[in-house]
């Protein structure tokens, strides 16, 4: 299950109107699986398992939100009414060393070098609007300029700043807990105690698949696809 613009990005992809589809077709799967592994404990109650990289969702789903770690956690809620056993992953510390690390760290600097040098741009734009002098034609250029760089300068603000918390696998217990998202709900489903990998949460996430404890996987990372095949 892809999230954000490159979700659909893979090899295959189908597109479903709304989660309790889903879930539709995670019971089939689930129920699939414990048939063919024993059909004697065939059971409606079994409810499908999905796995989500929660550092993929809080920063893909929940990063403009005001407060990102709350926001995770009413989406892994909302999930797990339709029926899911939601187990939420989380990132385990990181090395320094590590090439991504250091790679993201990058990426959010120079996020923050272009948000200052927009800035320079917008007020110069914004003198020359002030000040006037100008045609028709040339102000609306300007205006159009203006409103672009703002866009800009948003953009640009947001990918310098780092969402996730250093602690983010305790806050986001926390923030179960305060809604009592592990509570089982109408459907059967809820929301796992955070599970924190010893690194990275995909790197669990893909043992997991191996051994078979889920159904579906939540993340946008194509690496599950590349390593494991489809699901």
């Amino acid at each position: 299950m892809g999230l954000g613009n490159n979700g659909s990005k893979v090899l295959y992809s189908l597109k479903l109107p709304s989660r309790a589809n889903v879930a539709t077709i995670a019971v089939h799967l689930r129920q699939s699986e414990i048939t063919s592994a024993d059909p004697a404990n065939h059971s409606a109650s079994d409810r499908p398992v999905i796995y989500v990289d929660a550092n993929n969702v809080i920063n893909v789903v929940s990063r403009k939100a005001v407060d990102p770690v709350a926001h995770t956690a009413n989406f892994l809620k909302e999930w797990s009414q339709e029926g899911f056993i939601v187990v939420p992953v989380c990132d385990g510390p990181r090395p320094q060393s590590k090439q991504q690390t250091n790679k993201s760290r990058a990426v959010r600097q120079k996020a923050k070098h272009k948000s200052v040098i927009l800035r320079q741009d917008l007020r110069r734009i914004s003198q020359q609007l002030k000040d006037g002098g100008v045609d028709a034609a040339t102000r609306k250029r300007l205006e159009d300029e203006q409103a672009e760089l703002c866009k800009s300068i948003k953009s640009a603000e947001t990918q310098s700043v780092n969402v996730v918390p250093p602690n983010f696998p305790m806050l986001l217990e926390e923030e179960l807990n305060k809604i009592s998202a592990h509570d089982k709900r109408k459907g059967g489903g809820s929301v796992a105690p955070v599970v924190t990998a010893m690194f990275e949460a995909d790197a669990l996430i893909k043992g997991a698949f191996m051994n078979k404890k889920f159904q579906l996987v939540m993340s946008n990372d194509a690496d599950y696809i590349l390593d494991r095949g489809y699901r």
